[in-house]
């Protein structure tokens, strides 16, 4: 969750988001972080392929399967 809070709340807002990432499936945010990276400075298509690799890849290691059924138990991850 993404709050607008006041800059004298911004160090424990920062450190509930960071607690947030960190709690989840790190090779899905390593894998996440490349993928940002490597799509920034290309064009749209050529993104969205890159992308997939790496949700291809999400999926053969079973990270995505697991995600996904958090999701449909309505689990956070």
């Amino acid at each position: 969750m993404l709050d607008v809070v006041p800059a004298g709340e911004l160090p424990a807002a920062a450190r509930r988001l960071a607690e947030e990432i960190a709690a989840k499936d790190p090779t899905v945010i390593r894998l996440a972080k490349q993928s940002l990276n490597g799509i920034d400075p290309v064009d749209v298509k050529r993104s969205y392929r890159y992308e997939q690799g790496f949700t291809f890849e999400l999926t053969l290691e079973g990270a995505g399967d697991k995600a996904r059924q958090a999701f449909v138990d309505g689990k956070r991850q």
